[in-house]
């Protein structure tokens, strides 16, 4: 499938959502949740809402699941908990988004980045998501790493159209400013992971 999004690390990683098969119908929107222990994938609870182009974060017991989009619907506001083993709602999203990114160590420490049409950002604490500052440069299917108080977001692009970035920018846990740092090949839908200090694009 395509379109779904991950948390977790090497060997406890997690991957759920995601569209499976052609865009068309019949629809075919993923709630499968799979989990990784270093050599191998196996099953774990089912999301609530199969969806795909959604935000992500946290770990493989403690991971978050925002936005994204059911086709041939709108864009959804909807979140959802994982503990390890099964998912249940949390707070919506204050604004319908797709194709976003997220980070953030946990499901109560998590960060919504971008949004097709705007740079709008959000935080969560667990319980609501409270919007934050703005990317600088709005964009959308980027690369995020970090959490709540110190993340950065790289790569992506803007909307209308496709025009790839390779900028970065920084978050304190209110703003974002520009970074110096800039990816050697501009693109967007790359995977990343870790930390602000530490972070990995790849693809793309």
């Amino acid at each position: 499938r395509w379109g779904l999004r991950g948390a977790g690390t090497q060997t406890a990683g997690l991957g759920f959502a995601g569209y499976i098969g052609p865009p068309g119908p019949p629809s075919k929107n993923s709630a499968l949740t799979e989990e990784y222990d270093g050599s191998s994938w196996t099953s774990g609870g089912a999301m609530g809402t199969g969806r795909y182009a959604l935000g992500g974060a946290g770990t493989q017991t403690s991971a978050l699941a925002f936005g994204g989009k059911i086709y041939p619907g709108s864009d959804q506001t909807a979140t959802e908990e994982y503990d390890g083993s099964s998912w249940t709602a949390g707070g919506a999203l204050p604004s319908a988004r797709t194709r976003l990114s997220g980070c953030g160590p946990s499901n109560s420490d998590a960060l919504a980045v971008g949004h097709q049409t705007s740079g709008v950002c959000s935080t969560y604490d667990g319980t609501s998501w409270t919007d934050t500052g703005s990317l600088g440069t709005a964009r959308y299917r980027g690369g995020s790493s970090g959490s709540t108080s110190s993340a950065i977001t790289y790569g992506g692009s803007t909307h209308p159209g496709v025009t790839n970035k390779n900028l970065t920018e920084s978050f304190d846990g209110s703003t974002w400013s520009t970074n110096p740092a800039t990816m050697g090949t501009a693109r967007y839908g790359q995977r990343y992971a870790v930390t602000k200090d530490y972070a990995l694009a790849l693809s793309g």
